[in-house]
């Protein structure tokens, strides 16, 4: 089987990526399989040229990312995500699903499903809850996806103890965390009524 590669912009700066990481754990029911990311570049199916890297480091190394502002689709799954600027972000992307430049728009996914219910009321959570950071620590990665291998010069992803160590500081957001876990349980609970257990709660594939 043919693996198929990515470029991973990473979120490295320890308080963003510790409160978005916990919030994809908690809507997804299970630990995150990949670190705080923005699918920069792929899928490609050859190995990524270690050119093509640094250009979009060098490209990227001056922006300061905005992150802010809740979105919603569907690929063909429910996918609830919160959006990415910076002045030169687009130019370094490239999706072969998204042709076009512009319609392509760079976010990390927080939730991944198939209850569009669900999906709707997390993206209006989260819209109320008006989620905004400037983000200066990230690097780029390659990611290959069907062996689960690292092809990067940089130091291997946290795991979750450290992804946890900046929450147990203080420095994230423990009441929003303690209202998200709220509002999915209530859900959870409104889910398993009989009429509604077939559309009930459903766990995230990897977030892609």
């Amino acid at each position: 089987m043919a693996t198929r590669g990515f470029v991973f912009l990473e979120i490295t700066q320890p308080e963003i990526r510790s409160l978005l990481w916990r919030i994809q754990w908690i809507l997804s029911g299970t630990e995150p399989r990949h670190p705080v990311h923005i699918t920069l570049r792929g899928p490609y199916v050859r190995r990524v040229a270690s050119e093509t890297i640094e250009k979009s480091r060098e490209t990227l190394s001056r922006d300061t990312l905005r992150i802010g502002g809740v979105g919603r689709f569907r690929k063909p799954e429910e996918v609830v995500f919160i959006r990415v600027y910076s002045p030169n972000l687009r130019k370094v992307c490239w999706k072969r699903d998204y042709p076009k430049k512009d319609g392509f728009e760079p976010h990390i996914s927080l939730y991944r499903g198939r209850d569009a219910m669900f999906a709707e009321q997390v993206a209006d959570f989260l819209t109320r809850e008006a989620l905004e950071f400037s983000c200066t620590e990230y690097r780029l990665w390659v990611h290959r996806r069907a062996s689960l291998h690292f092809e990067s010069s940089e130091t291997r992803a946290a795991g979750s103890s450290e992804m946890g160590a900046s929450f147990g500081s203080g420095q994230a957001e423990p009441q929003l965390l303690a209202r998200l876990r709220q509002f999915v349980d209530d859900y959870r609970a409104s889910s398993a009524s009989p009429d509604r257990r077939r559309t009930s709660f459903t766990r995230n594939r990897p977030l892609l």
